[in-house]
């Protein structure tokens, strides 16, 4: 239910928070900042609080459907041009199973879709939940702090919140990672993966790991 997924949310947020707070390559200005970004964060679980409505394309045919939805939608994305950004507009629907994290929004989208089995539910142990779910949370919140996302401050500003010192041992710890990635070659392919490329997605997948499992 929505509240064993918000007590999930909450103990991952303690999770990353304590990580921050350890972080001894991290001089206390930059450690000060990041604790801001990370308390900034909101969340939004299950479905947009302004949704869309469609209730009069849901009588047709299939296919009639389908195109008249996505013809809503173009509009709908047409009509925002030059208008004011909101934080309640999502990228993706509620069914999907999926999650986001904006980084203009400083904001961890996680759709309806994402709260059931096998990634989660409310009546097995916290320990399957935290393997299912709790990964893919871990992992957009460390989308705040990755490559490209941490050049983007607790507003959602292209901002440089980093000391030089502190910066400098984040890329160095960031090419360690790269280098490692750049020296897997999938079966299939004649060349290795390129690390550099895939940083973000690394790094998340790795904290997002590691924040659940903590």
């Amino acid at each position: 239910d929505r509240r064993a997924a918000q007590r999930l949310i909450k103990q991952l947020v303690v999770s990353l928070t304590g990580s921050i707070k350890s972080s001894d390559w991290m001089d206390k200005q930059t450690r000060t900042e990041a604790l801001r970004k990370l308390n900034s964060i909101t969340f939004e679980l299950g479905s947009p609080s302004k949704p869309d409505k469609y209730e009069d394309v849901v009588k047709q045919d299939f296919a009639s459907m389908m195109l008249a939805m996505w013809e809503r939608s173009t509009m709908k994305e047409i009509s925002r041009v030059g208008s004011e950004h909101t934080r309640t507009t999502w990228g993706m629907s509620p069914i999907e199973v999926n999650a986001y994290y904006s980084q203009e929004d400083n904001q961890v989208v996680l759709p309806a879709g994402m709260f059931q089995p096998p990634f989660f539910s409310a009546d097995r142990l916290d320990a399957l939940n935290f393997g299912g779910v709790g990964e893919v949370i871990g992992h957009e919140l460390s989308h705040a702090f990755d490559d490209q996302g941490s050049k983007v401050d607790y507003q959602g500003r292209l901002r440089n919140w980093w000391t030089k010192p502190s910066r400098k041992r984040f890329e160095v710890m960031g090419d360690c990672l790269a280098d490692l990635f750049s020296g897997f070659r999938p079966d299939d392919l004649n060349e290795n993966a390129n690390g550099r490329l895939t940083l973000g997605e690394n790094l998340a997948d790795l904290g997002g790991i590691k924040l659940a499992y903590n």
